[in-house]
């Protein structure tokens, strides 16, 4: 079904699930991109910029490349992190994430997709079914609007006994203050591994989150980090139900096909 006569083309199953309060939004930096928060590279391009590692480091020469073809089979943004974390300190560097992603924005309509996804994503009680890999706050714009509840690593939901998914889980962890003394977020290829592939509590979480609901991703790109390892880590054993699982993408269909075919 099309809305709009150049919106999206929504399953009718999808909106059937939706209806019923079935469905989970999955959210990625796009969905914050227009609200002034920046995007994977930027967000490296700020911590290298801070800590200005040498032109001859492994560190620039990992990302070197984004900077002349960002398209190209470069060196992913999470191995670059662990390098940043290994050369400068983990919670240095998560600082400086921090910090950007606490900077005002300038931007009008700040939170505008936030407000959008979650009144699509209300179920029957009128609460948001939101999972994000994004650390900014601005599910939670304005301050505090509607007591929405969060969850936070590892104090997820238990929805294998039924607990609710209402409000919003922060899958790789929630911005912390700028005074806090640790920032936990899953940021490096080591963060990702722990959480999707040795402790995998991500890709468990999101498996019994997919028993039970159907989830949608907004605001990632295939090759994104969160969304390769999330792939790769259902896909294992070849058994996983591809109808409990949608994303929005624009393009050609078989070009899409390609692009999400793990």
């Amino acid at each position: 079904m099309r809305f709009f006569d150049d919106g999206p083309s929504i399953p009718d199953l999808l909106l059937e699930r939706c209806d019923a309060g079935r469905v989970v939004f999955l959210c990625g930096a796009g969905v914050s991109f227009n609200s002034g928060m920046p995007t994977f590279l930027s967000l490296t391009q700020h911590v290298i910029d801070f800590f200005d590692p040498p032109a001859d480091s492994q560190i620039m020469e990992a990302f070197n490349p984004w900077l002349e073809d960002a398209s190209a089979a470069n060196v992913p943004l999470d191995q670059i992190f662990n390098l940043l974390h290994q050369e400068y300190g983990k919670d240095e560097v998560n600082a400086l994430v921090t910090e950007r992603l606490q900077a005002p924005s300038t931007v009008d309509r700040v939170g505008y997709e936030h407000g959008l996804i979650k009144r699509i994503s209300s179920n029957q009680g009128g609460q948001p079914q939101i999972v994000t890999t994004n650390f900014d706050l601005l599910f939670e714009y304005p301050e505090g609007a509607d007591n929405i509840t969060t969850h936070i690593p590892p104090a997820f939901p238990d929805i294998t006994y039924g607990s609710p998914i209402d409000g919003i889980t922060y899958l790789h962890g929630r911005l912390a203050s700028s005074d806090a003394v640790y920032h936990p977020y899953v940021l490096s290829s080591a963060d990702f591994g722990r959480a999707y592939l040795s402790e995998a509590w991500a890709t468990k979480f999101i498996r019994n989150l997919l028993d039970r609901y159907t989830v949608v991703l907004v605001g990632y790109r295939a090759e994104d980090p969160p969304v390769k390892y999330l792939l790769q880590g259902l896909n294992h054993d070849g058994q996983f139900d591809r109808t409990r699982l949608y994303a929005f993408d624009r393009g050609l269909p078989e070009d899409i096909e390609a692009k999400w075919r793990d």
